[in-house]
Order: structure tokens, then C-alpha cells, then sequence
């Protein structure tokens, strides 16, 4: 993201939304778009941040296991016990030592911290689905709930000039003044539902913020309208073996490989680390000397070593059972989540398609008849809550197509918001 564009996001994020005048010189900050968000989360969000860090350190380690311990360097004098002239001693050691382990286990020391780097890698990569899930379900639900709000508010309006034409009827003594209350009090309610609304826009506000490492309370600009759920064609073969690509079943597997790889370390034990040095000595008057030495390890402790085996047998035996577990979860989600993705569209088309001309006929089908004296009022208000209920639907259902889609997303590794 270009500092340009970082610096419109982060204004837009702090303007409050339905700020007022804005001058001319100074245009009002561009909607936030969900990408802007997913990218600010993924840059900001500390969960994530600790994931990544330890992928690094876990890579930093794999670089240094395997090396040579540092060699070892001593100096020594010796004399007599009485009589000696400390520190102008007779006898002069210099000695430089060094440890190697036995053939092979280095190697392996490497393949075992490469596999915790690879591991702590996909880690990274299922921290990183999971936040963008997070953050496109909060962006689309919080969308669909300020588009609720705004139709609430619509709806308020239409009270107020329903309850005008009960006030106008009753003046002409055509209908009772129980019309009137009743439109007063169908107009507290909406603004009940709206308060309603807007709480649970606060809500939404404050786990967006948490998720960006902002404050809870910090105000949140307007969003633009997410993008378009795009379903491919070919989504059943595209979903068949995704579940193989988990993250989390490839860290599994990956650490199914890992023990396995332990395990050969492990019966290398059995084989002695050795040692070798070599010693200069300054013996006084007579010749100097130079010695060289080997020494080895005694692994006599068979029953660690065996205890050290099974462990790491067992835990190969676990990382590949964790492993078809995830998988099979992984199975469920997808086909879970692709269901819940189509029963979500097929509700919105319904909704659109029928259920929202249908209340709009029914509404104006109603509120002439009130006029005219051929309904009473209780129909009027039942046809105006059902084309408030309607059109709230619409834009929850469209917030829940928003939410499948991201939860199909994360599950089986494909980009269906686009």
C-alpha cells in the first residue's frame, strides 16, 4: 500500500461516521473498501504479528542447529607441590579441544529444525485465513446492519406521513383517533428497532477496531459496498481435495515428518560423540611436546534412548492421526460452509425477486384503501412492518451471503470475494 493511500485509509478510519460539513477545499475521505481493511489487519493486528515472529525465530534457529559447539581452549601450569616457583612453573600445557558429534546426527539436528520452521510456517499461513475470515465477516455484517439502520430510519419517515394521514382522516371524522395513537406508537417501535440497530453497530465497530489494534471506541468512516460474491462454475471441483491443503492438516503431516526424522536421531545416540585435541607442552629445560588426544562419549544410558525412541515413534503415530482429523474437519467446514453459501443465495434471490415486490404491492395496495375508507388501519400498519422486515432482510442476507462466502474462503483456500 502506497503512503498515500495508507494515510486516506487511516482518515477514513477515524472519521466518525455521518460527520458533518466538510469544506470545499478539503474533499470528504474515499468509503473504506474490505481490501483496505483486510490489508490494514494483516499489518496491524498483534495475534498475527506473534505468529510471524515466531515463524522467524523459528527459521533463525533452523540456521544455527547443526553447527559445531565452539572449541574449547585451555591452559595449564604444573609444579612441584613444595618448593615450586609459582607462576614461573616447570611445566607449560596449551591445549585446543574439539567436539563432534557422531556421523550424521548434525544433519539430522537440521532436518528436525527445518520441520519446526516449516510447521511454525503454515501456522502463519492459518493465523493469517482466520483474520481475514474475521475481518470480512465483521466488514459485511457491519455493512448490512448501517444499510439496516438507514431503512429503519426510511421507514420512520413513512410513519410520520402515515400518522399525518390518520391525523387528517380524523379530522375529517372518517376514522378514529386510535389511528393516530396507533401510528404514534408503530413509530416508538421503529425507534426501538433502530436503537437496537445501533447497538449492535457499536458492536460490530469494536471488534473491527480490536482486530486493526485500534481502540474499541475508535470511529469507523463509511464503508463502500463489499465486493460481489463470485461462485465459480466449477466450485465442486475446485472444493474436491481441498481439504488436503489445510494448514493446518499440511503442519500435521509436516510434523508427522518431522518425528519420524527425530526418530533416526534418537537411535544415533547409541553412537558416542567424539572428541579430539591437541596438546602443546613446555617442559622447562627439556624438549617441548606436542600431544594429540581422543576421547568419546560412553552412551551406556540405553534405557533414555530407547524411552527417547518410542516418544518420538508416538508422537509420529499422533501428528499422523491429527493429521486425517483435520482433514475430515476440514471436509465437514467446506461442505458445511457451501451449503450455508447457497441456501444464503438462494434466500436473497427469493427475497428480491418476490418477497419485496410483493410487500411494496401490498404496502401501496393498503395504504390507498386506507384513504379511501376500504381497510382499516391495522392492515395498513401489518403491510408497512412487512415491507420494513422485508427490506432489513435484504440487507442482512446480503451480509450473511458476505459471511459464507469468507467462511468457504478460509476453508477451502479459494477467493470467491473479489
Amino acid at each position: 500500500m502506497s503512503q498515500f493511500k495508507a494515510v486516506v485509509v487511516s482518515f477514513a478510519l477515524a472519521a466518525p461516521c455521518g460527520a458533518g460539513v466538510v469544506s470545499a477545499e478539503t474533499p470528504p475521505p474515499s468509503p473504506l473498501r474490505l481490501a483496505e481493511v483486510v490489508q490494514l489487519a494483516l499489518a496491524n493486528n498483534p495475534g498475527f504479528a506473534a505468529a510471524r515472529f515466531e515463524a522467524e525465530a523459528a527459521r533463525a534457529k533452523a540456521d544455527k542447529v547443526g553447527a559445531l559447539p565452539n572449541p574449547m581452549l585451555s591452559f595449564g601450569v604444573m609444579d612441584r607441590a613444595e618448593g615450586g616457583d609459582w607462576p614461573d612453573s616447570e611445566e607449560k600445557r596449551l591445549m585446543l579441544e574439539q567436539k563432534f558429534p557422531w556421523f550424521g546426527k548434525r544433519g539430522l539436528q537440521r532436518d528436525v529444525a527445518t520441520r519446526d520452521a516449516e510447521g511454525a510456517s503454515y501456522t502463519v499461513d492459518a493465523a493469517r485465513l482466520g483474520l481475514k475470515r474475521r475481518v470480512q465477516e465483521t466488514f459485511f455484517e457491519l455493512h448490512a446492519v448501517r444499510q439496516s439502520i438507514a431503512i429503519t430510519r426510511d421507514e420512520e419517515k413513512v410513519l410520520l406521513d402515515i400518522a399525518e394521514i390518520a391525523r387528517s382522516l380524523y379530522s375529517t371524522g372518517s376514522r378514529s383517533q386510535g389511528d393516530v395513537f396507533g401510528a404514534e406508537s408503530e413509530t416508538t417501535l421503529i425507534k426501538q428497532k433502530a436503537i437496537e440497530l445501533e447497538a449492535r453497530e457499536k458492536t460490530l465497530v469494536a471488534e473491527l477496531n480490536v482486530l486493526l489494534d485500534r481502540k474499541a471506541d475508535t470511529p469507523v468512516g463509511a464503508l463502500a459496498p463489499p465486493p460481489e460474491v463470485r461462485v465459480p462454475d466449477d466450485l465442486s471441483a475446485r472444493l474436491a481435495g481441498a481439504s488436503d491443503a489445510r494448514p493446518e492438516v499440511l503442519y500435521a503431516r509436516t510434523m508427522a515428518d518431522r518425528y519420524g526424522i527425530e526418530q533416526k536421531l534418537m537411535e544415533k545416540e547409541s553412537m558416542p560423540d567424539y572428541q579430539l585435541g591437541v596438546e602443546y607442552r613446555s617442559l622447562g629445560m627439556d624438549e617441548d611436546m606436542v600431544m594429540l588426544t581422543v576421547g568419546i562419549d560412553l552412551p551406556i544410558r540405553r534405557g533414555s534412548i530407547r524411552a527417547g525412541i518410542r516418544e518420538s515413534v508416538l508422537m509420529r503415530e499422533s501428528s499422523l492421526a491429527a493429521a486425517q482429523a483435520a482433514a475430515r474437519a476440514s471436509e465437514l467446514e467446506i461442505q458445511n460452509a457451501a451449503i450455508a453459501l447457497a441456501a444464503a443465495q438462494r434466500t436473497l434471490r427469493l427475497v428480491q425477486s418476490e418477497l419485496i415486490p410483493q410487500a411494496q404491492s401490498r404496502f401501496k395496495a393498503g395504504e390507498a384503501a386506507y384513504r379511501n375508507g376500504k381497510a382499516d388501519f391495522q392492515e395498513l400498519l401489518e403491510s408497512q412492518r412487512l415491507l420494513l422486515a422485508v427490506r432489513i432482510d435484504e440487507a442482512m442476507t446480503r451480509g450473511e451471503v458476505g459471511k459464507q462466502a469468507a467462511r468457504l474462503e478460509q476453508a477451502a483456500g479459494i477467493d470467491l470475494i473479489k
